[in-house]
């Protein structure tokens, strides 16, 4: 759902998100009680949120709400709103199930009113997340815009995200609440350390530097793996603090292995292979759609392959009728081609 980038030092983030909807879907095919499964699931959802930091303009933003609200409203619910007509008949939409789309929560919450319990359905599919990268971009614009007025320090602002994140995932263990804003919360926290990464131009530093980040997050990240779990989709949180400074080291050393990837374009080959890459990571929002709605295999990697490869087939369909295209913002090979890295 975003425009391939023909600046080679951006290839890599089509990459990055290529990786993340790649691990979400292997992620759903895996058996949940599976290591491998496990570990996708500490780092898959913040590796989204910490890219859409890494790539969000707030100074385009500061002083217009209104553009940014109306750009993540048309990229974001839009489709939604499109996916759950078509997902669900006119019943859906005359029955109480209809406050899911407004609540979207990911999950039944099942509110008690008195003598009544009243409960929403979850919302449609993997829709819960494009709700909750909403809700990102909205709490990320208001802590930018009040950390800014206030002149706080870096490293305090560091501090109150990671707040935010934890106070989130409390809040969430309590009661999942309406568009995911308690994942949204927790989301900031990796949204700003995808800011500080290119306001600091991250992969400018000296290469001791990058050695250290790199053996740090190694050793976090492990310890990570070992202790703590991170299941935004079911609230579930092992040792929360560790959870979140894990998923934050295991998504760097995901955009230091992505970096590597994006360098075997100056190679002969190298260039077709990051152009599929590329081709999924732009259109990994439209891939978090469809790849729930496709048959189970009992081999995950047939189960990967088959997802990935139906999804880019509806991806060439919807990319030639322009009304749908308009919504859902596919980026078609063909496209894609044009704008091969070089």
């Amino acid at each position: 759902m975003t425009t391939p980038s023909s600046h080679p030092h951006e290839i890599w983030g089509d990459v990055v998100k290529a990786i993340a909807i790649t691990a979400v879907v292997l992620g759903h095919a895996l058996p949940g009680s599976s290591s491998l499964s496990r570990f996708i699931y500490l780092f898959h959802l913040p590796l989204f949120f910490m890219i859409a930091g890494y790539y969000f303009d707030f100074d385009k933003y500061a002083d217009n709400s209104e553009l940014l609200i109306k750009n993540s409203a048309k990229r974001l619910l839009l489709p939604c709103v499109v996916m759950s007509f078509v997902a669900y008949d006119i019943e859906f939409w005359m029955n109480s199930r209809i406050l899911s789309f407004f609540y979207g929560a990911g999950k039944a919450v099942v509110w008690h009113l008195g003598m009544f319990d009243f409960t929403i359905a979850p919302i449609v599919m993997m829709m819960w997340f494009l709700y909750c990268l909403f809700a990102v971009r909205m709490i990320l614009w208001l802590f930018l815009k009040s950390t800014r007025f206030l002149h706080l320090p870096v490293y305090v602002n560091l501090l109150l995200a990671l707040a935010l994140g934890i106070g989130g995932l409390a809040v969430g263990k309590w009661k999942a609440l309406p568009w995911n804003i308690d994942i949204a919360l927790a989301g900031i926290w990796f949204a700003y350390i995808g800011i500080l990464l290119k306001q600091y131009h991250f992969w400018q530093w000296n290469k001791k530097i990058h050695l250290f980040v790199v053996v740090l997050c190694i050793v976090i990240g492990s310890i990570d793996f070992r202790y703590a779990q991170l299941y935004f989709n079911d609230r579930v949180y092992v040792h929360p603090l560790l959870a979140l400074l894990g998923a934050a080291v295991l998504c760097i050393l995901a955009f230091y292995v992505t970096r590597g990837i994006a360098g075997i374009g100056k190679y002969k080959y190298g260039k077709w292979i990051l152009m599929v890459g590329v081709y999924i990571g732009c259109n990994s929002l439209l891939i978090m759609f469809l790849h729930i709605l496709f048959p189970d295999f009992s081999n995950p990697l047939c189960q990967v392959l088959t997802s990935l490869v139906l999804c880019l087939i509806f991806v060439e369909v919807l990319a030639r009728v322009p009304v749908i295209n308009n919504v859902f913002h596919v980026i078609s090979l063909q496209e894609i081609l044009k704008t091969k890295p070089r």
